[in-house]
């Protein structure tokens, strides 16, 4: 039995995990934050009451769907299985915010079926008593809190070399930078640039973004102070101005963002592309079967994929060509190349990841899916984020062009790892009508060793 209630108060007393009550004293759990509170982890937004999409507006909390679990191995009989991350939003908030669970097929595993399976909001832990009979892996949709932290007012949080939080009465989703070198005369691009709001701090004024979503703040001396309301820092230039992504940690590299408005060119060129047969192109086909193929309005085939890109008409986007000699369940790959070996896939060491694109899954009879996928120190391919499919519910019918933004957060635990992209033809149908489209793609890594 991996849990039973005495073995696990004990446990969350004393600021460990339960995985497994049967095989496992005490000792041998993981610590981790059960009660134990830490000023830096204080929730500090208000959390609407039974109102996760309130809470989802207001960007104290995002949605995680179909998010994909990790079995814990050194549990028996595949009784325990681990989200990775924690701050998980609990009922205490309202019922709405319950995590609720899916198998492998993303079919609904209920709080009443025999597993008896419980959730560990603090630790991001599943276990449960039954026995597992469900195509794994295990998913959990749910929400997580992404808001501030911290007591305001208990001091200056280091940012990095050139960067620090001020304690400060902040609005909603206002996040403060300072910076003590006084440069802000490069440019830097923020996700949201049609409504992102910058002011320097004390001003009415409001710094200008273009289409692109650049802005370029005035030169200043002295300590200048901004106002990042509202938006997610994507990327910034590394001089003068450091800035913190998603994760709290300095952003080391930035790939893209990529449009693909060309059929060649930067775009194409970062990527290596896998078709059918497992052949990896360096290029982009013109509506080649069983390839990555490039348009900028509808696909070849009838019935399936976009009208054009995310941009509008007419836009460039990369896709998958399935007719012949496409085949039901074959399996096609982008991954980034490596700049300094070309031909090589792109390798990255411990840290965090994320990675940000848009899909277009046109048609009645178009099944496709998509996984998102990481390989730590060359164990193998897992996936961490999950679409498409038949009852994806982003799909959509045949000559509209809805775009649907993706964010995957990624935990890069080995010492080499590897992120690609992996979309897979269903196993029945028509496969000629399963033309699923990307565009917009952009990966921000910071390696935390």
């Amino acid at each position: 039995m991996p849990w039973n209630k005495e073995d696990r108060s004990f446990k969350t007393l004393i600021n460990r995990e339960t995985t497994d009550s049967s095989n496992k004293n005490f000792f041998n759990e993981f610590g981790a934050d059960t009660i134990n509170v830490h000023a830096d982890d204080i929730w500090a937004d208000t959390i609407p009451d039974n109102d996760p999409a309130l809470a989802v507006a207001q960007g104290m909390a995002d949605l995680e769907t179909l998010f994909v679990l990790t079995e814990d191995l050194s549990v028996p009989n595949s009784q325990s299985w681990k989200a990775g991350i924690t701050d998980w939003i609990s009922p205490k908030y309202g019922a709405d915010f319950e995590v609720k669970l899916f198998d492998g097929s993303n079919s609904e595993i209920f709080t009443t079926d025999p597993l008896n399976w419980f959730f560990d909001y603090q630790t991001g832990i599943l276990t449960f008593n039954g026995t597992l009979s469900y195509s794994t892996p295990l998913k959990i949709t749910g929400y997580r809190y992404v808001g501030d932290k911290g007591i305001p007012g208990a001091g200056d949080i280091s940012g990095g070399e050139a960067v620090t939080f001020e304690p400060y009465a902040r609005e909603s989703n206002e996040i403060l930078y300072i910076d003590d070198e006084g440069d802000l005369s490069m440019p830097g691009r923020w996700s949201n640039g049609n409504s992102v709001v910058i002011k320097p701090f004390g001003t009415a004024d409001t710094l200008a973004a273009d289409t692109e979503g650049w802005v370029a703040p005035t030169a200043a001396s002295g300590i200048v102070k901004l106002r990042i309301l509202n938006t997610r820092i994507a990327e910034a230039n590394s001089a003068g101005l450091e800035i913190t992504n998603v994760f709290g940690a300095e952003i080391g590299e930035a790939y893209g963002s990529y449009s693909f408005d060309t059929i060649d060119g930067a775009d194409a060129d970062a990527w290596l592309w896998t078709g059918y047969d497992g052949t990896v192109y360096t290029g982009l086909g013109a509506a080649v079967g069983g390839r990555w193929s490039w348009d900028d309005n509808e696909t070849t085939s009838s019935d399936t994929g976009p009208q054009s890109g995310a941009g509008g008409d007419p836009d460039g986007y990369v896709y998958i060509e399935s007719s012949s000699p496409t085949g039901l369940d074959d399996e096609f790959y982008i991954e980034l190349e490596d700049e300094g070996s070309p031909g090589s896939p792109k390798s990255f060491v411990t840290g965090v990841a994320n990675l940000t694109f848009k899909t277009c899954q046109a048609g009645t009879d178009n099944n496709a899916t998509i996984d998102v996928e990481k390989n730590e120190d060359g164990g193998g391919w897992v996936s961490v984020f999950s679409a498409g499919g038949p009852s994806d519910p982003e799909k959509i019918s045949y000559g509209t062009n809805n775009w649907v933004q993706r964010q995957v957060n990624l935990t890069l635990g080995g010492t080499t790892n590897r992120i690609r992209i992996r979309v897979t033809m269903p196993s029945s149908g028509t496969v000629f009508y399963n033309d699923y489209a990307l565009d917009d793609i952009e990966l921000l890594y910071a390696a935390t060793t």
